[in-house]
């Protein structure tokens, strides 16, 4: 359990005797504030206290703890709520809970390890409702910003102008937010790898102008997905559930896009950084010729950064347990490697033109993100 009061358990309960029992059991590992009444415990929740699981006995003098969960409710909704219920009670115990907007409830007398499972669950529950909201947060803020750019980008008459630059940059700013499972900033990198292929393929200017705005906002299709997800790309997922999970938040965050008129063209090449040109891809399993050029020029740069740069699973629990995690020079140069094999290996996945570009980018070292960094990195862990 979590010895460093960073949650706290509020329980309410007429029995003193259970409240002494409960407070000794976690008064170690949570901030365990308690109350005899109901009254009592919607006044602490007034004076600022936030706790990550209340917990609330069902028949009380003055107000049932059905009642006083919906009303705690409103001072703290982010708490996990439980319900304690006597066995004579449990005919009551759907409509109870129903009012009380219960997680769970526990029937008394209840064992120490049943109380011990429903505040470690209660706990765990209140902090993927509290990743959530904070993702949420940051979603109305990407929206707010998208749609200030869209009515600045409906004004301008030429969208290469020093003030569109500027807007994307601000736009980018707001996803790298999101970007904190990577030792270097990602869009950049994939921004200047795509540039480079763009480049040696000489493409038109309209068609750079596409894919330099397309690596801006690409990683947005991470936006609304849970931290578990954000260390993967969906290749990676093997498990069906995880994989449909991973296309339904792909494609949420996708309508961010579809709903502003400025990307109206952009959209379509975001969606389709994960389709490959033998049909393997996802989410639609396009073949070569059915999807557009800049895509796969942003996919190969976002794969070999993903593969290079990207926190590997393996090491998610390192990063949140100690804080901090170091890449080596050598691991990083090991990655580098690895990654050029492997987009070697996946070459059916690219058009033959843009793969061999760059493979010739790699070879001529002429592109700085494309040499493995011969520093060590640090990557600080960010709740």
């Amino acid at each position: 359990m979590d010895s460093s009061f960073t949650h706290g358990i509020l329980i309410v309960d007429d029995d003193i005797m259970i409240l002494k029992l409960i407070k000794n059991i976690f008064q170690n590992h949570y901030e365990v504030k308690i109350s005899v009444s109901a009254e009592e415990g919607l006044k602490t929740l007034r004076n600022g206290f936030r706790p990550a699981v209340i917990v609330a006995d069902h028949v009380m003098p003055k107000m049932t703890g059905s009642e006083f969960l919906k009303q705690a409710a409103q001072f703290s909704p982010n708490s996990t709520r439980v319900l304690l219920v006597g066995h004579n009670e449990t005919k009551d115990i759907v409509s109870a809970v129903g009012e009380a907007s219960a997680y769970m409830y526990l029937t008394k007398p209840f064992m120490e390890t049943e109380l011990l499972q429903a505040i470690k669950i209660g706990i765990d529950y209140h902090k993927q409702k509290s990743i959530l909201s904070s993702y949420q947060e940051k979603e109305v803020k990407l929206v707010t910003e998208l749609k200030r750019l869209n009515q600045m980008v409906q004004s301008l008459n030429n969208e290469k102008s020093a003030i569109f630059d500027e807007s994307m940059k601000a736009i980018a700013s707001i996803i790298a937010v999101n970007e904190k499972f990577y030792f270097t900033g990602h869009t950049k990198y994939v921004n200047a790898i795509s540039r480079g292929i763009g480049e040696l393929m000489r493409l038109r200017s309209d068609i750079m102008t596409s894919i330099y705005l397309a690596t801006q906002v690409h990683n947005i299709v991470t936006i609304k997905m849970p931290e578990r997800f954000k260390l993967f790309s969906p290749y990676d997922i093997v498990n069906e559930n995880d994989l449909g999970a991973y296309i339904k938040f792909f494609n949420e965050s996708l309508n961010i896009l579809k709903n502003i008129s400025a990307f109206k063209d952009i959209t379509p090449i975001v969606g389709q950084i994960y389709e490959h040109s033998d049909g393997t891809g996802l989410p639609s399993g396009l073949q070569k010729g059915q999807f557009l050029i800049e895509a796969q020029v942003v996919s190969i740069a976002n794969i070999y950064h993903n593969k290079v740069y990207q926190l590997e699973p393996a090491h998610y629990a390192h990063l949140t347990m100690e804080g901090q995690y170091v890449q080596s020079k050598d691991h990083t140069a090991r990655r580098h490697k690895k990654a050029i094999q492997f987009i070697e290996n996946k070459k059916s996945w690219f058009d033959e033109k843009i793969h061999s570009r760059f493979m010739e980018l790699v070879e001529s070292e002429k592109c700085p993100e494309l040499k493995p960094i011969p520093e060590d990195l640090v990557l600080n862990y960010v709740e």
